[in-house]
C-alpha cells in the first residue's frame, strides 16, 4: 500500500486515493467527492487497475430491483 493507490473501504462503499500514509497504521484517503478521510490500513483494499476493465464501470452505478409489477402503486401498511 503506498501514496497514490486507489482503495476501497471494506465497511463501506467509498473508493479514493491514499494521500497519507502515517507510522501508526492510518491513512488518509481522498475520496471521490474530493473529502479526506481517515481510516486504519486494516480497514482498507487496494484496486487494481484491471478489476475495473474486468467488471466493468458500472458498478456503483447499480439500479435497486423494481417490485414485481403486481405490487405497484399499491399501498402497503408497515407495522412497527
Amino acid at each position: 500500500m503506498n501514496i497514490g493507490d486507489k482503495v476501497r473501504l471494506i465497511k463501506g462503499t467509498e473508493e479514493g486515493i491514499i494521500r497519507k500514509i502515517s507510522s501508526s497504521g492510518r491513512v488518509e484517503i481522498e475520496i471521490e467527492d474530493g473529502f479526506i478521510i481517515p481510516a486504519l490500513k486494516n480497514e482498507v483494499v487496494v484496486i487494481h487497475a484491471t478489476e475495473k476493465s474486468y467488471f466493468g464501470e458500472q458498478e456503483n452505478n447499480a439500479k435497486e430491483p423494481e417490485a414485481p409489477s403486481r405490487f405497484q402503486g399499491q399501498k402497503i401498511k408497515v407495522c412497527t
